[in-house]
């Protein structure tokens, strides 16, 4: 009998059961809920998780009610000619590096550690019914490395990933994408290696983490799901201890479509 072996990826969805607060020490919650719902997390997994949870946890979570719009932040609201509340046009405008383009009702921004979106990621969905809205860390690899640790504390080593949803050049529909990474390395250079015809690979780099953040979504999904992370478990990594998000951030110089 010839066996042949397959290779497997699973992705597990972890449910919570409560709401997220700041100070939340959200490894600890994740780690305990997968062991409660009988997927334990294990050495060499990959712990992805949204930046809705990760916000609420690092008190990125900013109230409205709080946000006092500038003559100028309502002026850009407007010229968006869309039912933008323009509290949270203030919040994408102050927490931008850059406003790359004001097109078509569209905010284009640069975060501080360099990615490209809409209204600087500034999002209301799932988090307190419109009152408040969150922001992106400043510093995802930094958090991704504190959960790594965490993570290690509580007896597993894994690599984490933080995900968020964006858009893609002449694509339709969003995906979620690695905004932080630690753990492993967020890209896979196979420049040097050869294909099935023996042919040397020149330019094949796979961006390993986003795959892994857009297979996260179909488990933790973006609506009433109620499940902020996920453990992908039979990708194959070299555990590394150096946050790499950053890596996957293209220089403008370098970019073809902006």
């Amino acid at each position: 009998m010839v066996v042949i072996l397959v290779k497997e990826v699973r992705v597990i969805g972890i449910k919570l059961e409560k709401f997220i607060s700041e100070n939340d020490d959200l490894p600890l919650l994740l780690f305990e809920a997968a062991v409660k719902q009988g997927t334990p997390m294990m050495d060499n997994d990959i712990i992805a998780i949204t930046h809705t949870a990760v916000a609420k946890a690092e008190g990125l979570k900013i109230p409205l009610s709080q946000v006092n719009p500038t003559h100028k932040e309502k002026a850009i609201a407007l010229l968006l000619r869309r039912e933008y509340d323009p509290r949270v046009i203030a919040l994408a405008v102050r927490e931008a590096r850059e406003i790359v383009r004001i097109d078509r009702g569209h905010l284009i921004t640069s975060t501080y550690f360099g990615h490209v979106t809409a209204n600087t990621g500034v999002d209301l969905s799932n988090v307190d019914g419109g009152n408040s809205a969150i922001i992106l860390p400043r510093d995802p690899d930094e958090i991704a490395e504190k959960y790594r640790m965490r993570f290690k504390e509580l007896g597993v080593t894994v690599a984490v990933i933080i995900m968020d949803s964006s858009g893609r050049p002449l694509r339709r529909g969003e995906v979620n994408i690695a905004i932080g990474v630690a753990g492993m390395s967020s890209i896979k250079d196979l420049r040097g290696k050869r294909d099935l015809y023996g042919r040397i690979l020149k330019v094949k780099k796979i961006a390993v983490a986003d795959e892994i953040a857009a297979s996260a979504e179909l488990v933790t999904g973006s609506c009433s799901e109620g499940i902020p992370a996920a453990i992908i478990r039979g990708v194959s990594f070299d555990p590394i201890d150096t946050p790499t998000g950053s890596l996957l951030v293209r220089d403008p110089q370098e970019d073809l479509f902006l």
